[in-house]
């Protein structure tokens, strides 16, 4: 490891053109170089997008936070419901099933940590495309006659969602974590956004025509302690 004053990262020479960092899911650093580029180049490179690397650590530290580790009696949030993680040493095939307030993670080699993240954030991917793609559905039932957009989901920093003039409809990934209730107003959020792209007073008014209460939903989401932007 290599420290540059207080954040250590690694570096990783090999045959490329071009600089680049990566901020990992569990808050290191990698450095990947061109071989010949000289130490003090990498250390100035470093240190401009240090703002950059100090938000995307600060980032997944709060999504281990909020989580924690995918180790059995670690605790996880679903659907706005706590559940608690186990591992299990998995007989035919490699799976996560949930029983009662239980994620039970089915893995060949249970002591393999990583593996058990792997298999379970593999389920977690699917099973969120699966919720928000039935939640749009029904959501898209109160515009008749809208034009289904296309759903993508991404890890969103600084907002739930976005809607493009393009017809997509972006939503935060960890919006996974909270209620049903709450993802369904801000894809009913972005489905105004179909027909007024701002926040005009126009846009306001559809939104309450289609979820009276939306202010009430929008404020317990911002102060879950669930999840936060």
């Amino acid at each position: 490891m290599n420290n540059t004053i207080d954040i250590p990262y690694k570096l990783i020479r090999e045959r490329r053109k071009t600089l680049a960092i990566h901020v990992m899911p569990d808050a290191s650093v990698i450095i990947k170089s061109p071989n010949k580029t000289k130490d003090e180049e990498i250390r100035d490179f470093f240190n401009r997008k240090r703002r950059w690397i100090e938000k995307q650590i600060a980032f997944f530290k709060e999504c281990r936070r909020m989580n924690g580790e995918i180790v059995s009696g670690a605790e996880y949030f679903f659907l706005g419901k706590q559940f608690q993680i186990i591992i299990k040493k998995a007989e035919l095939r490699e799976y996560v099933d949930i029983e009662h307030c239980k994620l039970i993670i089915h893995n060949f080699f249970p002591k393999k940590t990583e593996r058990s993240a792997d298999i379970f954030h593999k389920w977690l991917k699917e099973e969120t495309e699966k919720q928000f793609s039935l939640l749009l559905e029904k959501c898209l039932q109160k515009f008749p006659g809208m034009l289904a957009p296309n759903l993508k989901i991404r890890l969103l920093h600084r907002r739930w969602g976005s809607f493009s003039t393009k017809n997509n409809i972006t939503l935060n990934a960890n919006l996974i974590a909270v209620d049903k209730q709450y993802i369904e107003y801000v894809i009913t959020h972005e489905l105004c956004h179909y027909y007024h792209m701002n926040h005009s007073s126009a846009f306001y008014k559809l939104l309450e025509s289609k979820i009276p209460d939306w202010k009430v939903l929008k404020i317990k989401l911002e102060k879950s302690p669930i999840i936060r932007l």
